[in-house]
């Protein structure tokens, strides 16, 4: 499987990349301070000084490339959510088996979750703040989910699940998926904290539950629990 590294770590290394122009490094290593800082620092306290520190440039440098720390962090979890959905994507299974299928992009999500677990918080933060982003937020959501209510309607097994129904379902489990990673790795809640740093056991628990989700036959069972 693929290493996941944190964001920041992912946006450092292109911007070392000497291929680049000067002016692109230097806006990817204040993408990059950005992405380290709100690892634990929550947006309001973000500061534009630090960012700059932490980048090596001065203020006036920063304000060359972004205007505010609205602007930056926009930017930053724009370019976040849709490396999230091409990592996804790379990550799905190659297998015929349903569950395959399933659990390769959920492993892959919960690590990706827990390793930028402050973008992941920041994200909620940003629709609050940014009506701009928010629609940008929606619009890749649904697509998102669009995607997944396509292969939530190739297998289904209930036989009046339609297109709606299918929608329906995968904002839902979506939804199921991104509140109980917040709690385990966002809030920590504490009774969660036994499985935290088991990213295996986090994927197969969901995984398990998306799988009795899709392929439930009847309120009894389902056709993993029955083979």
């Amino acid at each position: 499987m693929k290493k996941i590294e944190p964001y920041s770590a992912t946006l450092l290394v292109l911007a070392e990349d000497r291929r680049l122009k000067k002016g692109a490094r230097t806006r990817l290593r204040l993408l990059s301070a950005t992405a380290a800082l709100l690892q634990g620092t929550y947006f309001h306290s973000l500061r534009i000084a630090d960012i700059c520190q932490a980048a090596g440039v001065s203020q006036g440098t920063f304000y060359l490339y972004f205007t505010d720390k609205k602007d930056i962090t926009s930017k930053l979890l724009s370019d976040f959510t849709q490396m999230v959905y091409q990592e996804l994507d790379g990550a799905k299974s190659k297998s015929v088996d349903p569950y395959d299928t399933i659990h390769a992009p959920t492993r892959t999500y919960v690590e990706l979750f827990y390793q930028n677990r402050g973008l992941m918080r920041c994200l909620t933060q940003m629709t609050e703040e940014s009506e701009a982003f928010a629609e940008l937020f929606r619009t890749l959501s649904a697509n998102w989910n669009r995607r997944i209510a396509k292969n939530v309607h190739r297998t289904m097994t209930t036989l009046n699940a339609d297109g709606e129904d299918s929608l329906a379902i995968a904002y839902a489990l979506a939804s199921m998926v991104d509140e109980y990673l917040t709690k385990l790795y966002v809030r920590q809640d504490p009774a969660l904290a036994f499985m935290a740093e088991d990213w295996e056991r986090v994927a197969t628990l969901l995984s398990d539950l998306w799988y009795r989700a899709l392929l439930l036959d009847h309120p009894g069972g389902s056709a993993r629990a029955e083979s």
